[in-house]
C-alpha cells in the first residue's frame, strides 16, 4: 500500500514538473513578446513605409483629412502644413523607436544603462540611414542626410528624456544602501 501511495505522489510530481516547466517557456516566449515585439513592429513599420508606399504622391489620406478639417487653407498651405507633420512624425517615430529598442535592451537583455542607450541610438542610426537609402533608390521619393540627422534628433531627445529613468536596480542591495553611479 504505501508502494502505492510512493507511485502515486511521484506520478503527481512528474506531471506537476511537467506543467511548470511548459508554463516557463510560455513565460518566456511572453517576455521575450512583451520586449521585443513593440521595437520590432516599429522597424517593420519604417522600413515598410521607406518605399514607394509612403511617398507623398501614395500616402494620400494626410493630406485629405487636413483638407476637410481646414476648408479655408490653400491647397499650398495644407501641403506646407502636411509636410511639416511628416517631419513631426519622423521625429516622434524615432523617438519611440528609441525607447523600444532600450526599454527591450535594458529590462529584458539587462544590459547596463550606457550600453542600452548607445545600442539603441547605434540601431536607429542604422535603420534611419538604411530607410533614407532605400528612399533614394526610388523616384517619388528623396534620402537626404538632413533626414537621417531630424531621426537621430528624435532618438537624441528621447534618450535625454528617458536617462533618469534608467537608474540600475540591484534586487539584492538592502533598502537603506547606496547604490553605485553607472
Amino acid at each position: 500500500m504505501n508502494r502505492l501511495i510512493s507511485l502515486m505522489v511521484n506520478f503527481n510530481n512528474s506531471i506537476t514538473q511537467k506543467k511548470s516547466s511548459n508554463l516557463l517557456w510560455l513565460g518566456k516566449i511572453f517576455s521575450f513578446c512583451y520586449y521585443w515585439l513593440p521595437p520590432l513592429v516599429i522597424t517593420a513599420g519604417v522600413i515598410i513605409m521607406a518605399g514607394d508606399m509612403g511617398s507623398v504622391t501614395h500616402f494620400r489620406w494626410p493630406v485629405v483629412m487636413l483638407q476637410y478639417l481646414l476648408p479655408t487653407y490653400s491647397k499650398k498651405e495644407i501641403m506646407s502644413l502636411y509636410m511639416t507633420l511628416r517631419q513631426v512624425g519622423h521625429f516622434m517615430v524615432y523617438g519611440a523607436l528609441f525607447i523600444a529598442y532600450v526599454r527591450a535592451w535594458r529590462w529584458h537583455i539587462q544590459l547596463s544603462r550606457l550600453k542600452s542607450i548607445f545600442l539603441a541610438l547605434g540601431i536607429c542610426f542604422l535603420i534611419s540611414a538604411g530607410d533614407e537609402g532605400v528612399q533614394a533608390l526610388h523616384n517619388s521619393r528623396s534620402g537626404r542626410f538632413e533626414d537621417v540627422l531630424l531621426d537621430m534628433s528624435g532618438a537624441l531627445a528621447a534618450a535625454l528624456a528617458m536617462f533618469p529613468f534608467l537608474r540600475e536596480r540591484r534586487p539584492q542591495e538592502k533598502a537603506g544602501a547606496p547604490s553605485e553611479p553607472d
